[in-house]
């Protein structure tokens, strides 16, 4: 009976742990669809090129907004690990030496916002592109473990009524999904990163300098369109005076 209840539990255990993969797999795909979305609309482009002044300014654009979102979830694990703990039964995991869960602690919150958060300020310096970068990795790859193990422990508590500690299953449910969301947007934020990257330069002397994208339009075109209309508008104006000194004449 013993025996037939195990086997239960393992290919119990073994499904949820599959359900789990479906939703990262999910996650990956739909982030990995954004960009290329972003790519052919274009959003990180310009209109004649991938790889300009233009298309520098839109990705660093895009990419502030996906560490935004990405600094908010990882703000909103702070909050889970200040008020809530770590899961229990799940505490021992990647332990540090001092007996410290990587996982499900401070560590993994904390160095997310401070290495990702280079991701806002990365068109100021290579160095800080490699940091996002190296963030991005840790933080999907910690995501993943994460959202496999939660996921699987609160099948324990909803089915086998294990004891959830602090958190109850509404609150787990609330930690896989942010594992989930956080997994697509560190891989969004890392394909953001390397384009940049390769738009700027992987090191040394970059090719499209900062001031060169904070600077003014680069879009001759639209230059082009604007100084033509402030002729035009010129041209208006100077007709306007001519009319009202012949007027006052007459």
């Amino acid at each position: 009976m013993s025996s037939s209840s195990s086997v239960d539990s393992v290919s119990q255990a073994y499904t949820e742990s599959n359900k789990s993969s479906i939703w990262l797999r999910y996650s990956f795909i739909v982030s990995v669809g954004i960009y290329v979305i972003l790519l052919f609309l274009p959003a990180i482009r310009s209109k004649k090129s991938f790889w300009d002044t233009i298309a520098a300014k839109k990705v660093i654009f895009i990419l502030r907004i996906v560490v935004s979102l990405e600094l908010l979830s990882l703000i909103i694990l702070l909050i889970f690990t200040i008020f809530y703990g770590s899961p229990l039964a799940l505490h021992y995991s990647w332990v540090l030496s001092n007996g410290v869960s990587w996982l499900y602690s401070y560590p993994r919150p904390i160095t997310g916002i401070i290495s990702i958060g280079c991701g806002l300020i990365s068109d100021m310096h290579f160095g800080l592109r490699y940091i996002c970068i190296l963030g991005c990795i840790l933080q999907f790859i910690s995501d993943s473990v994460s959202a496999t193990q939660v996921y699987n422990y609160y099948i324990q508590v909803l089915s086998n009524k294990a004891s959830g500690g602090q958190y109850n299953e509404n609150s787990l449910y609330a930690y896989f999904i942010r594992d989930i969301l956080s997994f697509g947007l560190s891989f969004l934020i890392l394909l953001l990163s390397i384009h940049f990257l390769i738009l700027t330069g992987l090191y040394g002397k970059p090719l499209i300098t900062y001031s060169s994208i904070h600077g003014g339009d680069f879009d001759r075109c639209e230059v082009m369109r604007t100084q033509r209309k402030m002729r035009k508008y010129g041209e208006k104006i100077v007709d306007i005076e001519k009319n009202d000194i012949i007027e006052n004449d007459e």
